[in-house]
């Protein structure tokens, strides 16, 4: 069973620990989800129900590019999450972007020190990758920084390279 956001329905989340609970099915699962969408009885039901771990999808620890992404977490509440799962005894895992578009080198530091001091036992780091029906790959199809449908040739085995964006060409903050 997979589930890239469990948690964006908490009744649900509670009810399938409930059940796994009350059937005293005896199993160790891990869910990914939104740190925004977890609260210490939500942990404490996942833990209770046999979870494992968390993965939460944090992507960069700099608010200002929170805002570019537009997924606006509180990087502080994200903290008090991943300690309190860790308290209950549940592995942690954060996933970061890097390369986002208008990010700066200070801001990848930023992402970085942010995973090295947050509570999590394991962090990822992926370079930003452009998908099609994206806003990224629309808009770095019409400022030049990609060519072409890339994802045609990428998925069809043309082209060797795995598909990406060069970096904008303002260089404001990087250092």
């Amino acid at each position: 069973m997979f589930d890239e956001t469990f948690g964006v329905n908490r009744k649900r989340t509670m009810a399938v620990c409930e059940d796994l609970i009350n059937s005293g099915f005896k199993t160790s699962w891990n869910i990914r989800t939104r740190a925004d969408l977890i609260d210490t009885t939500t942990l404490q039901a996942l833990r209770d129900a046999g979870c494992t771990g968390i993965h939460v999808g944090i992507e960069s620890g700099s608010q200002r590019v929170q805002k570019l992404m537009r997924k606006n977490l509180d990087l502080g509440r994200v903290r008090a999450v991943l300690g309190e799962a860790q308290k209950l005894g549940l592995a942690t895992r954060g996933y970061f972007i890097i390369g986002y578009p208008g990010e700066s080198r200070d801001e990848i530091r930023e992402t970085i020190r942010y995973a090295a001091e947050a509570p999590l036992d394991w962090a990822s780091f992926t370079i930003c990758t452009p998908n099609p029906g994206t806003d990224i790959y629309t808009n770095a199809m019409a400022d030049g920084r990609i060519n072409g449908d890339y994802w045609r040739d990428y998925t069809l085995c043309a082209s060797p390279s795995r598909p990406g964006i060069s970096p904008a060409t303002s260089t404001a903050n990087q250092t």
